[in-house]
């Protein structure tokens, strides 16, 4: 074989393999991602979700918690095919207050900041007769709860969590969670 025909095979390796390389990092870069979250070892105890929408805005967010500066809106999301449950036991209010509660251990007694803070939750029962659903998966959580975290009129944070007990014994815990979540974000 001539010399230059085996340049020209080692050329076409080095850049098959360059191309190889390349293309694995691009597929790996641009991996859509689940959302689902495991970063926390509370995550791992129901499917949660979670999603920084504005990085730049995490750390006036934690200040503003610290300070005790924010407010908390809850509502609920009942079910609108099956008979409505869940709201009989769970209470919205009591609800916004574990959720405050949880916050203030985080907190300073005193406000230093002019940002808002707006924590909306909403609390979802999940409607088994919902035509929508059609596994038997979708069907065997309670509800959700969704917060989703504004810091003057722009989203920040979203975080997404399930609970299991129809009557939201298990709520708190996926508020601390959901708290907790929101104290370690990374600034």
């Amino acid at each position: 074989m001539k010399e230059s025909t085996k340049t020209n095979i080692w050329i076409f390796i080095g850049v098959f393999i360059s191309f190889l390389i390349a293309n694995e990092i691009y597929t790996q870069v641009n991996k859509p991602a689940s959302g689902k979250s495991s970063r926390l070892e509370c995550h791992k105890k129901g499917a949660t979700f979670e999603k920084v929408v504005n990085q730049e805005l995490i750390r006036k967010l934690k200040y503003s918690l610290h300070y005790n500066y924010f407010k908390v809106v809850v509502w609920a999301d009942k079910a609108k095919y099956m008979e409505s449950v869940m709201f009989d036991y769970v209470d919205v209010n009591v609800i916004k207050n574990n959720m405050i509660n949880k916050i203030k251990q985080y907190s300073d007694k005193r406000s230093l900041t002019e940002d808002k803070v707006v924590i909306d939750v909403m609390i979802y029962e999940n409607d088994k007769k919902d035509p929508g659903k059609k596994t038997k998966k979708s069907k065997l959580y309670a509800g959700y709860i969704e917060v989703t975290i504004k810091v003057n009129k722009s989203i920040v944070y979203k975080i997404q969590t399930d609970f299991m007990d129809l009557e939201g014994k298990d709520i708190p815990q996926r508020i601390t969670c959901i708290v907790k979540s929101i104290m370690t974000l990374k600034e």
